[in-house]
């Protein structure tokens, strides 16, 4: 299930709403060199508010938008063709980008409706989505979104008003709505398992963030606490129980949050005092520390060492947080080295100062300097050395991928 995992990272300003309203207004060029990874593929936001993406496996050209279905090469970066982006989010299949103007462009597979784009007209006759776009294509109805997210196959949408837009599948009810919501011309299928178009989430109001586990969701509200609903069968939705939910409920414990951020069955929270809460699969010393491998936490609980932070990132089995002072700390998993240190706890990554923006992956870690330069912690795309994912490196060692700048 490597693929399946997301990975999710919230930049935070003073207050929530304030994150929000600033990440919309902000030029690119403030917030610098952005990384987003899901699966294979991985996006850098240049300053410009261009996009390059590159692969670690021979995807086809419609997952970067590139127009064309044709294999591109691995370990080299490709321009996607987008301008004065300010955020992307990424599923298993999909891509999004937010633009200035608070529209969402969506690209890449459409196998469960996960592009947003097909009318709730259109599929009341046809009882079915759209084909994959090869191009960036607008997400219907959306036009002042200031934040934007996605699971395996879901998205979400934060519009300035503080509502939530969600649209693809559902088979797991992550998208937080009553369904069916469709009325059919010629006949009533059953009942359909995703949504090609977006719809408001009933009954959330100043919402400022959302995050999409692959098979549950998270909104972050403007008093800090924060709603989820979905799969829960480990305890990832954090209502204290493990039972499914349909509809948004209220994560206990959570308060004065000002990111969150969800993988496949494990969410967190980081708090305005720079603490950390998690909950979902423990993992052992993936989550909740000091735990049994996957014993289902279904209760927010402080990670201990976690202190100082300002943003947070998950990656497969482990998670980063970027501290105050730019320098970065990590707990969980580390088979590949991912966390840059042996222990269980949150502990400091060693080799890594000034750092600007911090994504965890799939079995390793990006760091972004305050100059550019771009590090990796893990199992390392280093085309140039390797021809291939098979290093592995403990200490951060800068990125090396055809075609990427990579300052010093």
């Amino acid at each position: 299930m490597t693929f399946s995992r997301r990975e999710v990272m919230k930049l935070v300003a003073a207050t929530p709403f304030a994150a929000a309203q600033a990440a919309a207004a902000q030029s690119p060029a403030a917030r610098g060199r952005r990384i987003i990874a899901n699966g294979a593929d991985t996006f850098l936001i240049e300053p410009d508010g261009t996009v390059k993406a590159w692969s670690l496996m021979n995807p086809y050209g419609w997952a970067f938008g590139l127009g064309h279905s044709e294999r591109i090469k691995p370990y080299t970066a490709y321009d996607v063709p987008l301008k004065n982006v300010v955020t992307i989010a990424a599923s298993v299949s999909a891509a999004y980008a937010l633009l200035p103007n608070g529209t969402v462009m969506a690209w890449g597979g459409n196998f469960r409706g996960e592009l947003g784009a097909t009318p709730r007209a259109e599929v009341e006759v046809t009882t079915a989505g759209r084909p994959l776009a090869q191009s960036p294509i607008p997400v219907l109805d959306i036009t002042d979104a200031v934040d934007i997210d996605a699971g395996d196959y879901h998205a979400l949408a934060v519009t300035r008003s503080g509502q939530l837009w969600v649209w693809g599948y559902n088979i797991y009810e992550q998208l937080g709505i009553e369904m069916p919501i469709i009325k059919y011309k010629d006949r009533t299928p059953g009942v359909m398992q995703y949504l090609p178009f977006p719809v408001r989430v009933a009954g959330l109001t100043d919402v400022v963030a959302a995050a999409g586990g692959d098979r549950h969701s998270l909104a972050l509200l403007k008093d800090g606490t924060v709603r989820s609903w979905g799969a829960n069968e480990m305890g990832q939705v954090g209502d204290g129980t493990t039972v499914n939910r349909k509809l948004p409920v209220r994560v206990q414990a959570v308060q004065n949050a000002v990111a969150i951020a969800a993988d496949s069955n494990f969410s967190a929270a980081l708090l305005a005092d720079g603490t950390v809460m998690t909950w979902g699969n423990s993992g052992g010393p993936h989550g909740r520390l000091g735990l049994p491998d996957g014993t289902p936490c279904p209760t927010p609980t402080l990670v201990p060492g976690a202190t100082g932070i300002r943003a947070i990132s998950i990656g497969g089995e482990h998670m980063v947080g970027l501290t105050k002072t730019g320098t970065v700390l990590a707990w969980g998993y580390s088979r590949y080295g991912e966390n840059g240190h042996p222990g269980i706890g949150a502990a400091p990554m060693a080799g890594l100062t000034n750092v600007a923006s911090v994504e965890a992956y799939v079995s390793r870690t990006f760091a972004v300097l305050a100059n550019g330069t771009i590090m990796v912690i893990g199992a390392v795309p280093y085309w140039a050395r390797f021809g291939g994912d098979k290093g592995v490196s403990t200490f951060p060692i800068p990125l090396v991928i055809k075609n990427l700048k990579n300052p010093m």
